[in-house]
């Protein structure tokens, strides 16, 4: 049997399949049909889930997912214990189950019976299975039923489309509910009917037995069985994608009530027919989907869903109010009341139950409230949701009603209750209302080529403006901005918008348009009818030639006016053209008058005959010379619409094509934030770039933005001083995971539009990523569809015509990217959890299968080498295997795919590579992530790991987090008691403390890894131990000691072989020597320590020497050549990320423009380097650039500043200990002095400076 022909029998009561299985039922239903016979029911309800749906119901969208899941477990147990005594679920509640066990076959007391004892099998299961793990806990489920026995009917009713609904009803029903709410957790109530008739012996199982394999003529079964299945499983099933029905979407859901159907009448099922029928009509209308319809105790219940597959569109909330509004006029009609209830939001979509009997269904918050609103709006009336109000109420008039308590919600939420679309020119007459005060942003040399055209027109010729571009592109802005320009300049103008839902209304626009040109737009039809004889005297005035087509505007604006001999004649097609005529008549007389605009907005959604008129007036128009402005504002037609008329219009002489595109970022933010009445320097800066980031310059994605902001409270309005201000009260960066359901719905609208093996590419390649690859996508999509190459390509052709993707890489590495960020988040959205992290997995195995790469065979250096400068050199460079450029997205689809042992070992992977490849920002947040995953056991892992971050945390200058580091390294040293790791982290230790300022803990630092390194005779690290000693006793201006120290390391990296330390001890000699003033003894140290460097890419101490070399020169009097060594420093500093090192040669080039006169140039360098020296918390050049300031604020003449600079540069040298520092700093302070004629203080700052330099 085919597979799909199984699974839509899940969806369908077994006596259903069983009648198309023996042959009952051959063909789809015609007509109603009601079956009487007596049955055991049992209802069975589980208590635990509803505050577990609460609970995850924190979590956001994957909680509806979850609470799912767990249904799904307990339904698959349950319902194989109720087939097993032969029972069927005929309806699913929630968390509850209605079973039937028919009496056909044998006596009602023996379907009792075994009712009884599906129930007793089902209550000692919970037992077992009434504990489950969730991610909230442990959940507790206890179960009560209750079972009643009599006849039951059971029937479909409905049909409209070939939509039949399964329904049942009976006393028994009613028995089984007023049962179950007498029964206590754990128990089994028979109802007093149910008791009197059961069996008093036990009876073997009588499971359902159905051999699939000999089931023949499956093409019919399963076309009967899909009349039962809701279309959006009837879509899916059609290409066998069954597994990726369920998803996460926002959609508009209804919950309507039907009271006055008595059920013991003789024709209740005729009437509730009837109804259902109609019912159909207008969901079908409104392209909703009916995917319940509920009797019992409570009543008649259905549900309804805007924006379920296919039937998406991006404005479902106004499909659910409209269609709720009809219901209620057909509920007067046909005598009935209904209590409805209507909201918006994010929904789980799918099955729920198990693999033999389940329904399509939708589950969260968004559900639970529909269903609360129902019941709060009682019998006649209609309650919404906030969502919903505000995704409609500029196409809607409201009434807000009080705040009301509901279940589940914590206070009272806003309600509303919907009065009705705003007719077009109510629209129109809004815009004309209201004053112009927001400034058109960006589209200026638009509305200058429409201006044109309006001067154009007012002079008597005739002209076509198309304004054409995305949605939210900002057309209806520039429309308004139009509008009110026309209205200065006195040209009339009649108004039509194109609905998505009148689609298939002819002339829908042109009726809004006529409408107002008759003055008929605010009379109901039955007043329209009373006013049709002045219609037809206005007709015999105008166009006296046509007045006896005058019948033919019944097909546009209900008239009534009765039918002549010449109308009565004409056939379909003749009687448009004769139609089209006339209108084209009263559009001439009215224009010649005087000059006209007529505005057709939305034109995407004009149905066939409504273009056609467009383009014979516009025709008619240029011939005959009206002076008439025709205005189309329109989504692109290319692609997926295609109109001729509309490429016809373009083509036209007389057509001004406009096409919006994206605004700058910028001028999307300053758009948005008028509308909050900001402006864009008053957003806060988090807030600002999120907008700047997602909008991709579309002004409506920007303000949906900040109304989701704002209403899920990341960011609050208030007014202080009398202004609003925009404050953050939430995680921005959580908010930039959110997208607004408005957003959610335009995107889903054109996905659905899609067949289901395109929105299954489109669902892998968001997984993938932005930019996906077409060997990628074509490998992954093999494991769930099987799609040749050559049509797979002709998808992503038509998928990029029409604009969801676009090519970025041409063969024969062919590459695509999603047109649109927001395009991909929808998408990639939409899918359930835990599709997503299976589909991660794929697409993570596939990049270590495709590159031939095992995990095990990437082996982490176990200690990268560290030197004294803390540039990390790997043992095994990450960048060695094929698979090394997709380390990181590797770690995010591990980490997507929530496999922490995978992505824990490529974030150490991607991590030491970030670090060999100075992108320092990225090494710490892969460092940081690895860290977080690795057990605290593992120590030499966190051992690596540390000291890798804490390198980053030095180049950054980042000195809290290093010392944070470099304490925990000390403790996993000790712990792992391990000499050469001790050593290393005192290495380390000297390096802060030398970094800091600290000398003597440098010094300390320096000799405890000297002595852990001679126990186990490692002369690298000795030597580098006493690279740190000599130069901490050059900081302090011990210089024969220091000389002394320094000779010893060079003499140990020499032994060694260890070009490292050599080229540092070279490097720290040449220091010594440049100090004390031998300039020609430091060069021949620096150049030695040049080429050592060059040779073997040790950027570090290459731009320490390069920067001594400046300084040599720059002592030597050589400016120019100084200033080049320094700017070739800060090249390699800046190429390392290294902000500490690239400092001291910034500060140097201020050294330079000092001296060569340039004085405010020089200011500018020192007063920089103070700011990131105290940003970094490195004190030295802190003080040094401090003590130059104060010394060219002397130059300047600005002694007051000068002294001030010099005062806070002597505190920080005496902290740090740096004596040759605070005599130059007192020797400055004199030069102030002098300068300022006290020569007296001069003399005393002069011999305080000349006695330090005396003593060092």
């Amino acid at each position: 049997m085919s597979h799909p022909l199984r699974t839509a029998a899940a969806y369908v009561p077994a006596s259903l399949t069983q009648a198309t299985l023996n042959g009952v039922l051959t063909a789809p239903p015609s007509a109603p049909w009601l079956d009487r016979f007596p049955a055991a029911v049992l209802f069975a309800d589980i208590s635990g889930f509803t505050p577990l749906t609460e609970a995850l119901g924190q979590k956001g969208s994957e909680g509806p997912e979850e609470l799912t899941r767990l249904l799904n477990r307990y339904f698959s147990w349950m319902i194989a214990f109720i087939e097993a005594q032969g029972g069927e679920v005929v309806k699913f509640g929630g968390d509850a189950l209605t079973v039937v066990f028919p009496a056909r076959e044998e006596s009602l007391s023996a379907a009792t019976r075994r009712a009884m004892q599906a129930a007793e099998i089902m209550q000692s299961a919970m037992e077992e299975f009434g504990i489950m793990e969730s991610s909230v806990g442990l959940v507790h489920l206890k179960m009560k039923i209750g079972i009643g026995a009599g006849e039951i009917f059971a029937g479909w009713v409905g049909g409209f489309d070939n939509r039949w609904e399964y329904i049942i009803a009976g006393a028994p029903l009613r028995q089984t509910a007023q049962a179950e709410r007498q029964a206590k957790q754990g128990e089994i109530i028979l109802s007093p009917e149910a008791a009197a008739v059961i069996a008093p012996q036990d009876l073997p199982p009588r499971p359902l037995q159905i051999d699939w394999q000999a089931v023949q003529n499956s093409t019919v079964i399963e076309a009967v069985l899909r009349c039962y299945i809701p279309s959006p499983v009837r879509s899916w099933l059609d290409q066998e994608l069954h597994e990726w029905l369920a998803t996460l979407r926002p959609m508009s859901v209804l919950f309507v009530g039907i009271n006055g159907i008595d059920y013991n009448q003789p024709d209740a099922i005729e009437k509730l027919h009837t109804f259902v029928h109609e019912l159909q009509k207008v969901i079908g209308h409104y392209q909703g989907t009916l995917t319940r319809l509920t009797v019992d105790d409570k009543g008649t219940v259905l549900l309804i869903l805007f924006g379920a597959p296919p039937y998406s569109h991006e404005d479902d909330p106004e499909r659910a109010l409209c269609c709720a509004l009809d219901f209620q006029k057909l509920a007067e009609r046909h005598a009935l009341q209904l209590a409805i209830g209507v909201t918006t939001g994010r929904v789980f979509a799918g099955p729920v139950g198990g693999n033999t009997r389940c329904e399509y269904t939708v589950m969260g918050d968004t559900v639970n409230l529909a269903a609360r609103l129902m019941v709060a709006a009682g019998p006649g009336q209609i309650c919404c949701s906030y969502e919903t109000y505000r995704s409609t109420y500029s196409q809607m008039n409201f009434e807000m009603l009080p705040p009301v308590e509901v279940k589940g919600k914590i206070g009272v939420i806003p309600i509303y209750r919907p009065v009705g679309l705003y007719h077009p020119t109510e629209r129109l007459d809004q815009i004309l209302q209201e004053e112009l005060t927001e400034p058109l942003v960006g589209r200026q040399v638009e509305l200058a080529k429409i201006t044109a055209s309006v001067n154009a027109v007012q002079s008597g010729q005739n002209r076509i403006v198309i304004i054409e571009g995305e949605a939210g592109i900002g057309k209806s802005k520039l429309m308004r901005a139009s509008l009110q320009m026309m209205k200065d300049r006195g040209l009339a103008a009649l108004f039509g918008i194109g609905r998505s839902i009148e689609q298939e209304s002819p002339y829908h626009a042109w009726k809004d348009i006529f409408e107002s040109y008759f003055g008929l737009q605010k009379l109901e039809p039955a007043s329209r009818r009373q006013v049709s004889h002045q219609v037809q005297a206005r007709l015999r005035e105008w166009v006296p030639e046509l007045a006896n087509y005058a019948p033919l505007l019944n097909d546009l604006l209900e008239l009534d006016l009765p039918e002549n001999e010449i109308t009565t004649c004409l056939s379909g097609d003749a009687r448009q053209e004769k139609l089209n005529i006339l209108l084209l008549a009263l559009l001439k007389v009215r224009s010649t008058q005087q000059p006209l605009a007529l505005i057709l907005e939305d034109g995407h959604w004009l149905d066939s005959n409504s273009w056609k008129l467009a383009v014979q007036i516009a025709v008619a128009s240029i011939k005959e010379g009206w002076p008439l402005l025709l205005m189309l504002v329109t989504r692109p037609l290319e692609g997926v619409i295609m109109r001729t008329e509309a490429i016809m219009l373009a083509a036209l002489e007389e057509t001004e094509y406009i096409r919006l595109d994206s605004l700058a970022p910028d001028e999307t933010l300053t758009l948005a934030a008028m509308r909050l009445g900001l402006t864009s320097n008053e957003l806060p800066e988090a807030v600002a770039e999120l907008v700047r980031r997602r909008a991709g310059g579309n002004p409506f994605f920007a303000e949906e933005i900040f109304y989701a902001l704002h209403d899920h409270g990341f960011i609050t309005f208030k007014t202080m001083q009398n202004k609003i201000r925009c404050l953050v009260s939430g995680d921005i960066a959580r908010a930039a995971q959110t997208l607004p359901t408005t957003i959610q719905n335009l995107v889903l609208a054109r996905l659905d539009q899609l067949p289901p093996e395109k929105q299954l590419m489109l669902k892998i390649a968001a997984v993938i990523g932005q930019t996906f690859a077409f060997n990628t996508l074509r490998d992954c999509l093999q494991m769930h569809l099987e799609i040749p190459v050559p049509l797979l390509k002709v998808h992503l052709s038509d998928l990029t015509h029409l604009g969801l993707i676009q090519p970025t890489t041409p063969e024969p590495n062919l590459t695509y990217s999603f047109k649109h960020a927001i395009f991909r988040e929808v998408t990639y959205q939409s899918l359930l959890f835990d599709r997503r992290r299976q589909l991660h997995r794929d697409v993570a195995k596939w990049y270590e299968q495709t590159y031939r790469v095992q995990t095990g065979e990437l082996v982490l250096p176990l200690e990268p080498e560290v030197g004294l400068q803390f540039s990390i050199m790997p043992t095994t460079p990450p960048a060695s295997t094929p698979l090394s450029p997709f380390y990181a997205l590797l770690v995010y689809h591990w980490h997507q795919a929530e496999d922490e042992e995978q992505e824990r070992y490529y974030a150490n992977l991607v991590g030491q590579q970030a670090v060999a490849q100075f992108a320092n920002a990225e090494a710490i947040g892969y460092l940081s992530r690895a860290l977080a995953l690795t057990p605290d056991s593992n120590l030499i892992e966190r051992y690596n790991l540390l000291l890798a971050r804490e390198t980053v945390y030095d180049r950054l200058g980042e000195r809290n987090k290093q010392n944070q580091d470099l304490l925990e390294l000390a403790k996993l040293a000790d712990q792992l008691k391990d000499f050469r790791r001790a050593a290393t982290v005192a290495l380390r230790q000297a390096n802060y403390a030398e970094a800091i300022d600290n000398y003597s803990a440098a010094l300390i630092a320096a000799q405890d890894a000297i002595a852990h390194a001679k126990q186990i005779h490692h002369l690298v690290i000795e030597s580098k131990g006493y690279i740190v000693w000599g130069k901490a006793l050059l900081h302090q201006g011990n210089y024969q000691s220091s000389l002394d120290i320094l000779e010893q390391a060079l003499l140990l990296a020499q032994s060694s072989h260890h070009h490292h330390n050599q080229a540092e001890s070279l490097q720290a000699i040449g220091d010594l020597h440049r100090l004390r003033g031998y300039y020609a003894k430091a060069e021949p140290y620096y150049q030695e320590a040049l080429v050592i460097c060059q040779s073997r890419g040790y950027q570090a101490i290459e731009a320490e020497c390069l920067n001594k070399l400046g300084l040599l020169h720059y002592h030597l009097g050589y400016y120019e050549a100084a200033r080049d060594y320094f700017e070739q420093a800060i090249l390699i500093c800046y190429t390392m990320g290294n902000r500490r090192k690239e400092l001291k040669p910034f500060h140097n080039i201020g050294l330079v423009y000092l001296k060569l006169g340039n004085y405010e140039t020089a200011r500018d360098y020192f007063e920089q380097a103070m700011e990131i020296g105290r940003e970094i918390k490195d004190r030295e050049i802190t003080a040094n650039a401090l003590s130059n300031l104060g010394l060219t604020y002397c130059l300047l003449g600005d002694y007051m500043p000068a002294r001030s600079y010099l005062g806070q540069a002597l505190g920080l040298l005496k902290e740090i200990g740096n004596r040759v520092g605070e005599a130059n700093a007192l020797n400055k302070f004199g030069y102030v002095y002098y300068s300022m004629g006290d020569y007296r203080t001069t003399k005393r700052y002069c011999e305080l400076a000349l006695s330090i330099h005396q003593e060092v």
